[in-house]
């Protein structure tokens, strides 16, 4: 005599994997409504990341473009009130120089125009406010590795920072993923809600 119990269970089991091998008509639609809201999500997400490339505020991919006009520093008011140091990795790596002005916030009423006339050459201006040399470091070495030919550097001495060790740096919300290189972590960038909408 079978148990039929046991058979009524392996029917079950068969029964559950045909219809996740062969789906209903009804399991169709929703697979295809899935996949349809999946597809779609996946185009306007790239769409913003594409704008944000395109455009790109912090000079992250490209130099500006000159059919935009970018506020530097400041003028971008994020949360943690520190523009800067989102913009300066750009600038050093796509901006045209061959001399740079860097330092804490002592260096941001520095006139790169002026230090042009004094010392015949081009500079750039990426100020960290409130930074200390490690930062100041950081961005100096990013410079030299552009592959730009740097005549000067000037740079301020705060007396305040002398005591610090060498690799203290500030405690803010700090934009790692614009100064690395992994392209992994540049969703940050790319679908960031203040760059896009701020």
């Amino acid at each position: 005599m079978r148990n039929n119990g046991n058979f009524g269970f392996i029917r079950q089991m068969y029964g559950n994997w045909r219809k996740m091998v062969m789906p209903s008509k009804n399991d169709k639609k929703y697979k295809a409504w899935m996949f349809s809201t999946v597809i779609l999500i996946v185009v306007i997400l790239a769409f913003f990341a594409g704008c944000t490339i395109y455009i790109d505020p912090f000079f992250h991919y490209h130099a500006p473009l000159t059919k935009y006009e970018y506020p530097l520093n400041n003028a971008l008011h994020f949360s943690d009130g520190i523009n800067e140091r989102y913009q300066n990795d750009g600038i050093v790596k796509h901006f045209e120089y061959d001399s740079i002005i860097t330092g804490s916030s002592m260096t941001e009423n520095f006139s790169a125009s002026e230090a042009d006339q004094i010392f015949n050459a081009h500079f750039i201006k990426v100020p960290f406010s409130g930074g200390y040399f490690k930062e100041v470091d950081n961005i100096i070495q990013r410079a030299f590795e552009s592959n730009n030919n740097i005549k000067y550097v000037v740079r301020c001495l705060d007396y305040s920072s002398l005591v610090l060790q060498k690799d203290t740096s500030r405690d803010i919300n700090y934009p790692e993923y614009l100064y690395n290189k992994s392209i992994m972590d540049d969703v940050n960038y790319l679908l960031n809600r203040e760059v896009l909408f701020g």
